[in-house]
């Protein structure tokens, strides 16, 4: 997957850690901010889980669209 995937964590319990994802969550109507919330590469992929088989599935759907483009 290398550079095709951007993955990481924030913790939502800090609200100053939210501040540079502002953009992120104007994605989500705050009625369905059901944390946590999955972006995969800045698009959100789930809401309300961290399930892994969820997320896997959004990373390599990303990975795979980005070698079908390389």
């Amino acid at each position: 997957m290398g550079d095709a995937v951007s993955v990481g964590y924030v913790d939502a319990a800090e609200p100053s850690a939210l501040e540079p994802y502002a953009g992120l969550l104007a994605q989500v109507p705050e009625a369905r901010r059901l944390y946590p919330l999955v972006f995969v590469n800045d698009q959100l992929a789930v809401i309300g889980s961290a399930d892994f088989y969820d997320i896997a599935y959004h990373v390599q759907r990303v990975a795979q669209a980005a070698e079908v483009k390389a």
